[in-house]
C-alpha cells in the first residue's frame, strides 16, 4: 500500500534485505517503472546467529545469491552488497522512499536514518520496522524524525511511517484513500506493548541472570596471538568452551533464548564488520563440561583489529555483560591481491 504512493520512475531505498522477502513486496507494490535498491552485507557480514536461523528455518542460504533467487520475478530491484551507510557515502540518486531494517541500535541506527534522510525528496517517505520496547532505539529515532521532519507519525503494529504534506493533504483521489486506509490501519493495529515476546523474553532474562556467576574457559586451537586473513577470505576458529563454573547451565530459556558461543570480528576504522555464533548442542552446558566449536566469518574489511569470542544467551546478554572476560585475539586482514 505504501509503496503505491512512490511516483512513476521513483526511487526506492531499503536497508537490511536479508532474503528479500520485504525487497518482493516493494518491488510487486510498487509502479514497475520504480527501482527498489536493497542493501545488505549478505555473506559478508558472516551471517549472524538470528540471520542463519532464519535462513536455515527456510531452507534458504544467507547469500546475495540466494537473495537474487528469491527476487528473480522482479525485474525493478537492483542488489547492493555493502555496509550502509559506510559504503554508500557517494550516493548521489535521490530517493522517494527509505525502508529501515537494519542494526536496529545506536550509533549505527541513527547513521543510516540521518544519512538516507538527507538524501530523500522533498516529498519522500520515511518508514522502518520494529518500533516497540524491545527496540527503543528505533522508537526514538522514528520520533527523532517525526519532530525533525514535522510529520505525523504512524504506527501499525511495529512498522513505523512518516508522510509528507504532500500527501497527507493531497487533493488526489488515490492518494487520499490511500492515506486514509494506513490512519486507519495505524488507529485499528496500534503497537502492542508490552509485547507478548518481549514479556517473555523478560522472563527468560531474569532466569538466567539468576544463574551469574558465569565462569568458564576458551580456549583456541593452535592458541594463536595473532590471526592473519586477506580481504574476502573466510577466517575460521575452532576450539573449546568449558564451564568451570560449579554449576550447571541450561541451554534454552525458550523466547530464543539459546546458549551460544558468539564471535564478532572488529576493525579499527570500520567497526564490527561480521558475527558467527555456534549453538551449544543439548539441554544443559554441565558443570566442568566441554563442548568444541567451530565459527567461520567473512573478512570483509582490511586493516588491523579483534576477534571477540565469548558465551551469551541470544536475545539476552553476552557472559561478559555480567561479569566475565570475553577473548580478544588480535587480527589483521590485508588488501585482496
Amino acid at each position: 500500500m505504501v509503496a503505491s504512493l512512490v511516483p512513476s520512475n521513483g526511487h526506492i531505498v531499503e536497508v537490511g534485505s536479508l532474503l528479500g522477502l520485504s525487497s518482493w513486496i516493494w518491488a510487486k507494490s510498487a509502479h514497475p517503472s520504480v527501482t527498489v535498491h536493497c542493501i545488505d552485507p549478505w555473506e559478508l557480514s558472516g551471517g549472524g546467529g538470528n540471520f542463519n536461523k532464519l535462513a536455515a528455518e527456510n531452507s534458504q542460504s544467507f547469500t546475495e545469491q540466494q537473495f537474487l533467487a528469491n527476487v528473480k520475478d522482479c525485474p525493478n530491484v537492483r542488489a547492493h552488497r555493502g555496509y550502509s551507510p559506510d559504503d554508500f557515502a557517494d550516493w548521489d540518486q535521490p530517493i522517494d522512499l527509505y525502508f529501515e531494517d537494519a542494526v536496529h541500535t545506536n550509533p549505527i541506527l541513527w547513521k543510516n536514518l540521518e544519512f538516507w534522510n538527507g538524501r530523500l525528496t522533498p516529498n519522500g517517505i520515511l518508514c522502518g520496522h520494529d518500533y516497540n520496547e524491545w527496540f527503543p532505539d528505533v522508537v526514538s529515532g522514528a520520533e527523532r524524525l517525526s519532530a525533525a521532519r514535522k510529520r505525523k507519525l504512524l504506527v501499525i503494529h511495529s512498522f513505523w511511517l512518516l508522510l509528507p504534506d504532500s500527501l497527507t493533504g493531497s487533493s488526489n483521489a488515490r492518494a487520499k484513500r490511500t492515506v486514509a486506509e494506513l490512519e486507519a490501519l495505524a488507529a485499528k493495529h496500534k503497537p502492542t506493548l508490552p509485547n507478548p515476546l518481549i514479556e517473555q523474553r523478560k522472563v527468560a532474562l531474569a532466569k538466567a541472570a539468576a544463574l551469574a556467576p558465569f565462569v568458564y574457559e576458551i580456549a583456541i586451537e593452535g592458541a594463536p596471538v595473532e590471526l592473519a586473513a586477506r580481504q574476502g577470505e573466510e577466517v575460521l576458529v575452532r576450539g573449546t568452551a568449558r564451564n568451570t563454573g560449579g554449576h550447571d547451565w541450561p541451554t534454552n530459556f525458550g523466547a530464543d533464548a539459546v546458549l551460544e558461543v558468539g564471535a564478532e570480528l572488529h576493525i579499527e576504522e570500520a567497526g564490527k564488520v561480521a558475527a558467527a555464533r555456534f549453538e551449544v548442542p543439548g539441554r544443559v552446558l554441565a558443570s566442568g563440561q566441554s563442548i568444541d566449536f567451530h565459527l567461520s566469518m567473512i573478512a570483509a574489511k582490511g586493516g588491523t583489529g579483534y576477534i571477540m569470542l565469548d558465551l551469551l544467551y541470544r536475545e539476552l546478554f553476552w557472559f561478559a555483560n555480567r561479569g566475565a572476560e570475553a577473548v580478544k585475539i588480535p587480527i589483521r586482514i590485508s588488501a585482496a591481491s
